[in-house]
């Protein structure tokens, strides 16, 4: 073996540039500490345990008439170098200078911190913080004192506490029962596990640049391939747990070894096309560490994980990330550290080929068994039943649990598997049919209905329902108003995302499927196909101009392909229109609407138009939304995202009350339904504040609300309205007195015993949950499963009639 330093310039100035870069992030490795580990100290006296007025009056003759409060804590330092104290003083009263002094003093009682603090400053949520002396002693003991008085020469609040034989002496105009005292040390430290990451990445990188390894012997240079093949596999493999704050070492085993088995079969094929074990290794070290990043920012931005279909939508994400900031995190550097060691290791330890020179039997053989592993390899991940059978199944509901049992690479592979849904056990041809006579479509007819207008607002919620939420202002006062008047149906929609995933409730919508039965994120890309039924569709069969706009590029989720499969004459999409108004970076919903206006006055014969809004799109910190007022009163605590959300939600009800005033004017029947595509994702502390407690289906429900320009004959005296996404359309279609398909039919037949089918489970009519196990063999949902797989995967040919209309 031979170890030379390299004479390459290029590597020896790598080299001193990660030096230079791990020096300027060695101070960032410093986070605030838990003040558990800094000092937390907290005491309470009572009134009894308040040292008596008659022993201060012996300790002190001369405060026989003086307001006093005394309090005393004793703590041991635990850190050399505090940054602040903290002092939370509860119950405290009135006191006629309004004033106290926060005194510290050492164990020999010199003072050696003082400074005065307004009483107002002291609140039981937030406390004061301190600045404090420049150096604490570990171990040893201080005692800290809240004094009403001042020190002075002739008076000394240790001393008159210690006199007293007392930690606490009042003496104030207001009885109390008990007074607390609460005192933190806040400190840094060290992350201990990062700075091991770090050093151990730019050390090694550095040697691998800096020194060039020479082994002869044959055996000795396998065994090295081995090891450190190994090495690149488990670092990029951990790399991907701290992306999710986990360590690799916290997988089940058989989580791990799958997480090893899929990076080697990627590491197989690559080596089979590439001919190079450094360029295989390298590869698949950055595929999975770039994957683990797009799922770490996507839950970060949208609080859902990353799956296969996801990728498809790659144009999408793009599209919608300037309107978020994203943050280059300690667990983002060192994934990007050590996928930059894995990287110069592969390339400077892993110099070997398969063949040397010429196409040989030897290369032709190598290439072709690393392709056969590869591919055998690949078969039992491509089965759903494969994770079923070993308790890896993924829970799109339930993301950080799911990938914390399963770990993102494994996770991220049986979501393939369930992209596409499976037969479900007892389907058949003959089944369908039979089901299809049971619910026979309807005549199509002549055109008579009402114009429908079918919004799916961007981020529309209502945290008003558990009645947790106070404001300034109202949020949306004219919506409110037309629900309080009993002149629109105001309901709650259950839809199948949370925080993000417009196309997945956008696609219940539009088709009646529910996500309840495994689909795709996708589902543009997944299932549509020429020719589909749909609520377009089906509105052209019943002669109403089917058209749809979305003031965002065409692209995004595939519409610009789905929506003319679906059955949609016209897409308008942001490339089509001029003049488009703009906040925050995103089309209004006044523009939204102004543009729908547009539409319905240059169409012709009934219209059915649907419209889905940008607005309220995710990026909640821009400080962009200064043209309101609106505070946010309760829940307390800082909520800036949140905030401007609701004023954004103040736009949202303006806007739509210009759209219901135009069409008040209309003589044309006009029907508006609009629902909320999913919750914003806003701070987690404000969700759970607001969301009504104990409801699985929270974090899924959105507003709807349904108005027409006459009379409804809606029963005002009626219950509020609950449904899932996918029952809305058969929802509109009954409401106006349309003819309906058998698939709609089918619909309106489930909603009455199962008002909601949703991913997070199934609510019956006597509002009991039942989850998703039991409720896939209820008979009437088992059926919707058959009918709904015929439909996506099978493309309708079997019983085509059942969803569309008869002519």
């Amino acid at each position: 073996m031979g170890i030379q330093f390299t004479h390459n310039k290029f590597r020896v100035a790598v080299a001193i540039l990660i030096c230079i870069l791990f020096l300027c992030l060695l101070p960032q490795l410093f986070f605030p500490a838990d003040p558990i580990q800094t000092g937390a100290y907290a005491s309470t006296y009572t009134a009894n345990e308040a040292a008596s007025w008659d022993t201060v009056l012996s300790a002190h003759p001369d405060m026989t008439h003086e307001e006093m409060i005394l309090i005393s804590q004793r703590f041991s330092a635990l850190i050399r170098h505090p940054q602040a104290l903290n002092v939370r003083l509860t119950s405290l009263y009135p006191l006629s200078n309004g004033e106290l002094y926060i005194l510290l003093y050492d164990a020999n009682g010199n003072l050696i911190l003082q400074t005065a603090l307004p009483v107002t400053e002291l609140f039981s949520s937030t406390g004061a913080k301190l600045k404090p002396p420049t150096r604490l002693k570990p171990g040893t003991e201080y005692r800290l004192v809240l004094s009403s008085r001042a020190p002075s020469e002739d008076f000394s609040p240790l001393a008159l506490l210690d006199a007293a034989g007392a930690d606490c002496i009042i003496h104030a105009s207001t009885p109390f029962d008990e007074i607390s005292l609460d005192f933190y040390v806040h400190g840094v430290q060290l992350h201990r596990t990062y700075f091991a990451y770090l050093l151990a990445c730019a050390l090694g990188s550095i040697l691998l640049l800096l020194l060039e390894v020479t082994l002869k012997k044959r055996a000795l240079r396998i065994l090295s391939y081995l090891a450190v093949g190994g090495a690149v596999m488990l670092s990029s493999l951990e790399a991907v747990q701290l992306l999710q704050e986990a360590h690799i070492y916290t997988l089940p085993p058989l989580s791990f070894l799958l997480s090893c088995f899929i990076w080697g079969l990627m590491c197989c094929f690559f080596f089979a096309v590439s001919t190079r074990l450094s360029f295989a290794a390298a590869a698949s070290s950055t595929i999975v560490i770039v994957l683990a990043l797009a799922n770490h920012y996507t839950y970060l931005l949208r609080h859902s994980i990353l799956t296969p279909a996801d990728l498809l939508a790659v144009g999408t994400a793009i599209n919608v990330l300037d309107n978020y900031r994203l943050e280059l995190s300690f667990p983002v550097i060192i994934s990007l550290f050590i996928l930059w060691l894995d990287i110069v290791s592969s390339f400077t330890l892993l110099r070997v080929q398969y063949y040397r020179r010429g196409l040989s039997k030897k290369r032709l053989l190598a290439g072709a068994l690393c392709l056969f592993v590869s591919f055998l390899g690949v078969q039992p991940l491509r089965s759903r039943d494969f994770f079923l059978r070993n308790g890896l199944e993924p829970a799109m509901w339930d993301p950080e649990t799911t990938q914390a049992c399963n770990g993102f690479l494994v996770n991220f592979t049986a979501m393939y598997s369930f992209s596409r849904p499976s037969e479900p056990q007892g389907y058949s041809t003959q089944k369908v049919k039979q089901i299809a006579q049971q619910y026979p479509s309807d005549l199509a007819g002549d055109a008579s209905g009402p114009n429908i207008i079918f919004i799916m607002n961007e981020s529309w919620a209502d945290f008003t329902r558990a009645g947790q939420l106070d404001t300034s202002e109202p949020v949306t006062p004219f919506i409110d108003s037309l629900a309080e008047s009993g002149e629109a149906v105001y309901g709650n929609t259950v839809v199948p995302v949370v925080g993000a995933g417009t196309s997945c409730s956008e696609f219940e919508a539009l088709t009646g499927a529910s996500y309840f039965f495994g689909l795709s994120s996708n589902p543009y890309g997944f299932y549509t196909y020429p020719g589909m039924a749909s609520s377009a569709e089906n509105m052209k069969q019943l002669g109403y101009q089917s058209r749809a706009q979305h003031l965002m590029p065409a692209a995004n989720w595939d519409r610009s392909s789905g929506f003319p499969r679906l059955g949609f004459e016209d897409f308008i999409s942001l490339e089509d229109v001029e003049d488009v108004e703009i906040f925050r970076g995103l089309p209004t919903d006044a523009a939204s609407y102004k543009e729908l206006v547009h539409m319905f006055n240059a169409g012709n014969g009934p219209q059915y138009l649907f419209c889905i809004t940008a607005q309220n799109h995710g990026g909640y910190d821009t400080g962009l939304a200064v043209n309101s007022q609106l505070e946010i009163l309760s829940p307390a605590g800082s909520y800036p995202c949140a905030q401007e959300y609701l004023r954004l939600l103040q736009k949202t009800d303006a806007a739509f009350a210009e759209l219901v005033n135009h069409f008040r004017a209309q003589p044309e029947p006009t029907i508006i339904l609009m629902f909320g595509d999913h919750l914003p994702a806003v701070e987690e502390e404000f969700l759970n504040a607001t969301l009504p407690e104990n409801d699985i289906f929270a974090l899924y429900t959105t507003p709807f609300i349904l108005w027409a320009n006459y009379d409804l004959g809606l029963d005002k005296s009626a219950p509020e309205v609950t449904m899932s996404s996918n029952y809305l359309f058969s929802y509109l279609l009954e409401t106006a007195d349309l003819p309906m398909t058998g698939l709609q039919k089918m619909l309106r037949t489930l909603y009455t015993e199962y008002p909601v089918i949703s991913v997070a489970g199934v609510l019956d009519r006597d509002g009991n949950y039942i989850n998703a196990a039991a409720a896939a063999d209820l008979p009437l949902i088992r059926d919707y499963s058959y009918m709904q797989y015929n439909y996506l995967v099978k493309h309708a040919k079997t019983a085509s009639e059942f969803y569309q209309f008869h002519q």
